[in-house]
C-alpha cells in the first residue's frame, strides 16, 4: 500500500496521494468528488468487506462477500420448472436445436429467433459451437459466401441427445 498506510488508516478514510502532482491536476480536471473517501464508503455501504493487504507482491485486494441464500429462499434456477419453454434456453441450446432440424444460415436462424437482423451475439455463439466441433460449414471451401450455411455435427447431435436425456424432454 503506499505510503506506509495500514488496513485500518483507508478503512476510516485516512489516504496519502502517491503523486500529489497529477492528483492535484486530475482533481481540477475530471469529475472527482471526495478525492480518497471511496473505501470508508464502501465499508460503511457494505459491512462484509474484507481489505487484504500483500506488500510481498505489491497487491492490494477488496474482496466484497456475497450474501449467503437461506434455505427458506432458494435459488431461481432450483424453483423452475424441468421443462423450461423454449426462449429460457441458453442462445447455443436454441442454435443447436434448430440446426438439428435442417441446415440454415445465420439470416434464417437470426430470423426463427424472431431477431429482425444478425446480431454480435448470434455471431458469437455460432464461432463458438463451430470452434467446439457442434456445428460446421455445408460450403467449407467458401466460408463467407452468402449461400453459406450451418449443419449440426456428430458432436452437436450427441450433446443435444445428452442435453434431451438429461432434462427428460421428448422433443
Amino acid at each position: 500500500m503506499p505510503g506506509h498506510s495500514d488496513i485500518a488508516q483507508l478503512r476510516y478514510g485516512v489516504s496519502r496521494l502517491r503523486n500529489p502532482l497529477l492528483a492535484g491536476h486530475a482533481f481540477h480536471i475530471l469529475p472527482y468528488q471526495g478525492l480518497g473517501t471511496g473505501i470508508p464508503r464502501v465499508a460503511q455501504a457494505w459491512a462484509n468487506i474484507d481489505l487484504q493487504d500483500h506488500p510481498a507482491v505489491d497487491q492490494f485486494k477488496a474482496v466484497v462477500h456475497r450474501p449467503v441464500l437461506s434455505q427458506t429462499h432458494p435459488k431461481k434456477a432450483e424453483s423452475q420448472p424441468e421443462s423450461q419453454p423454449e426462449s429460457a434456453l441458453p442462445l447455443e441450446t436454441r442454435v443447436l436445436h434448430m440446426l438439428g432440424k435442417a441446415p440454415m444460415g445465420k439470416r434464417e436462424i437470426s430470423a426463427a429467433l424472431g431477431q429482425k437482423e444478425v446480431s454480435g451475439q448470434l455471431n458469437k455463439v455460432i464461432r463458438t459451437l463451430l470452434v467446439a466441433g457442434q456445428i460446421e460449414l455445408t460450403i467449407p471451401h467458401k466460408p463467407n459466401s452468402r449461400l453459406q450455411q450451418y449443419r449440426l455435427t456428430q458432436a452437436g447431435q450427441q450433446w443435444l441427445a445428452a442435453t434431451h436425456r438429461l432434462s427428460g424432454n421428448k422433443t
